[in-house]
Order: structure tokens, then sequence, then C-alpha cells
């Protein structure tokens, strides 16, 4: 559909980077909808009550004769409306309503997609925050190591200062992305990444029955009926009636009242400009459903063929995590020999902590990835209030 005039522009304020605990995400979809409501309500719509004019117009005229009221000449102009034409006027302005209503309803949900992304950003800079704390020992054990003399009998402060400055970083970046959930069970309320996946499975995408078609149907409808309307405009048989009356005179033969009737022929549509506009909109739009269609078909596609990509890079370092696995209970196991095995085998602890970090930077993709695929599909304006990141 398209959109000539935005008329309403709703700002929600989004909270949640203000929360002392994150909510789970039906609370913030609440929440959004509560705001949206007082909005609407502060907003005054047009009357939805439109009534046709049985009459398009009643004229009055007059002509002086030397400023003499009673010896003027006086005419009543009445043109009546028909009732295609009052039919047509109706139906365009219920038109009109229909489209401020859609208008209106892409204006306010607008903002939602902005509150998964919020809710999501701060849901896996909770799990980074949990498995960066695991962390923090092993520059501990760092620090212990670093500060034992070596053969020389010598210690690398320096080393130690640089260890401790990443600590204290690391712990300050702890403290920023840590975020209190409010229920533990938030993380086994959302959607797995299989669920994700197995959904991707039995989608099945009805390009028939794209998202835009109710709209695009109105906007047909929209035009045609601005084109019957111009067409019993054009066909109206019967103009006008005028009553004239001429004041008092001396020619007995001039009579002083007369009525006078106006009628027009009609001519081919091919003759009325309007007319022919309206049916190459028509075409015009007809070419623009078209288009719309096939870029909403791409669009679908190629959000699905994102979010299959982010399913093999996850899938792909899943794998590659599998097959270091193995050495995880050799370096258990392994005694090292040295001051240098000991710093060998803490680093290779705390690249297993940035691997999973990785991990979970994969893992948020998907879930992006995800989002994108439903604002594709229109879902945030189909089902507005419903949480799509939520098990069944």
């Amino acid at each position: 559909m398209r959109v000539f005039l935005i008329l309403i522009i709703f700002t929600f304020p989004c909270h949640l980077m203000a929360q002392e605990k994150l909510q789970d995400l039906s609370f913030y979809l609440k929440q959004y909808n509560d705001n949206l409501k007082s909005s609407v309500n502060n907003v005054g719509d047009p009357s939805s009550e439109y009534r046709p004019p049985w009459l398009e117009g009643l004229d009055f005229r007059t002509e002086t004769r030397d400023w003499e009221l009673l010896r003027q000449q006086y005419q009543l102009r009445v043109k009546p409306s028909t009732p295609k034409i009052r039919k047509y006027q109706k139906l365009a302005y219920r038109d009109l309503l229909t489209e401020l209503k859609m208008v209106k309803s892409q204006v306010q949900y607008s903002g939602l997609k902005k509150i998964y992304e919020d809710w999501l950003t701060q849901f896996f800079e909770h799990k980074e925050a949990r498995i960066l704390e695991n962390s923090i020992k092993y520059y501990d054990d760092l620090v212990k190591v670093l500060s034992i003399s070596d053969e020389k009998g010598e210690v690398d402060a320096l080393e130690i200062i640089k260890v401790k400055i990443k600590k204290e970083e690391l712990e300050l970046k702890i403290n920023n992305l840590k975020k209190d959930l409010s229920n533990p069970e938030i993380e086994n309320s959302i959607l797995t990444i299989d669920d994700i996946r197995n959904q991707m499975i039995i989608e099945s995408f009805d390009f028939q029955n794209y998202t835009d078609k109710a709209s695009d149907l109105f906007e047909l409808q929209k035009i045609d009926n601005q084109y019957e309307l111009e067409k019993a405009e054009k066909n109206r048989a019967f103009d006008f009636a005028q009553l004239t009356y001429r004041g008092p005179h001396e020619d007995i033969w001039q009579e002083r009242v007369s009525l006078s009737l106006a009628f027009t022929l009609p001519f081919s549509a091919r003759t009325n400009f309007d007319m022919m506009e309206l049916e190459i909109e028509r075409l015009v739009e007809q070419q623009q459903i078209k288009e719309r269609q096939l870029e909403y078909e791409n669009e679908i596609r190629l959000a699905a063929e994102n979010l299959q990509e982010a399913f093999d890079e996850y899938d792909e370092r899943m794998e590659l995590l599998a097959q270091l696995s193995k050495y995880d209970k050799i370096l258990e196991d392994y005694t090292p020999r040295s001051k240098s095995e000991v710093l060998d085998l803490i680093s290779l602890k705390v690249d297993g902590i940035d691997e999973k970090i990785d991990l979970i930077r994969l893992e948020e993709n998907i879930y992006e990835e995800y989002l994108d695929l439903l604002e594709a599909q229109a879902v945030f304006t189909t089902s507005p209030m419903v949480n799509h990141l939520a098990k069944n």
C-alpha cells in the first residue's frame, strides 16, 4: 500500500537498559502495547459518519435594476446529486478511512522489532558475562605463576602488571554486561536454536498470499470506486434546474417566472481525461503489485538463506569444538614440568573461554537472522502482541 502521508509518529521509550533485572520478553511487549494504546487514544480520528448530500449545489443570484429590489431579477439554481454518485462518494470516503487505519497500523508497529533486538542483546550479554566470570580465576593463576622466580631468581613484573590490567578490564566488562534475570526460567522459556531450525524445516512460504495482498487489493478497489464515481458524475443526464423571477415590467408578453432545465449529453469515457487517468493508474498499480510480490518473495528467500548461513556457521563451530574436546581430558590430566608449560596451559584455558564467547556470538546471530525472517513475513504487524521467541 502506498503511504502518501504519515499522520502519526509514535515514540516508545525503551526502558530495557534502565531495568534492574531483565524481565521476560512478554513483559516488554505488553509495556509497548500499553504505551501504544495511550498514544492512539491521544490522536483524534475523523468522523466515521459521512452522508453524501442530495444537492451538490444551491445557488441564488440576482441582477440589479436601478437598485429597485422589487423590480430586480432573481434566480435560484438547484443542482441535485444522483443515487450512483452518492453511493460511490460514500465508498470513496470509506476507502479513505480504511487507508488511514492501515497507515496507523504500519506506523504503530514499526518499532516492535527493536524491542526484540534490544531484549536479545541484553539476554546474550547476560550469557557472555556469566562465561567471562569463569575466566577471572585463570588471570589469578597467571599472576601466581608469574610471581614465581625463574632460574635466575627474577620475576617478570611488567608481565604481571599487564595481566592485572587485563583482569581489571575484564571485570569492568563483566559488570557492564551482567544482567540479573528477574526469573531464572527465562533462559528455558525462549526458542532454542533447534526449535528455530525445526520451524525452518516445516515452514512453507505461501507466496501467493503475500503479506501486502490485502493492501494491494484495497488499492485496486479504491481506484475502481474512484473510477465509478467519475463515471457516475460524467453520465449524469440531468444537470440542474433553475427558477427565474423577473420583477414587474411593462411588456405583458414577457413572463415574470420561468423554469429552466439543463441536461448533459453523455460522451465516450475516452473523452474524459480523469477516467482515462484512473484506467492508466489501475494498470500501473497492477504492475506495481507484481513487483511488490516479487520483492516479497526475494526478501523471504534472502532472509531464509541468511538464516541458513547462520546455522551453517554455528554448526561448523560446534563441529570444531567437538573435535577439539578430545584434548580437554589430555590437558586436564597433564602435569606441566616448567613455568612456561604452566603459562601455556593457562593460556589454552583462556582460549577455550574465547571460543565459548565466539559461539555465543554465532547463537545471537541466528536469533537476529530469525527476526529478519519474521520481519520479511510481516509477522510483527499481523500478530504484534504475540511473543514470537517463546516456546509453544
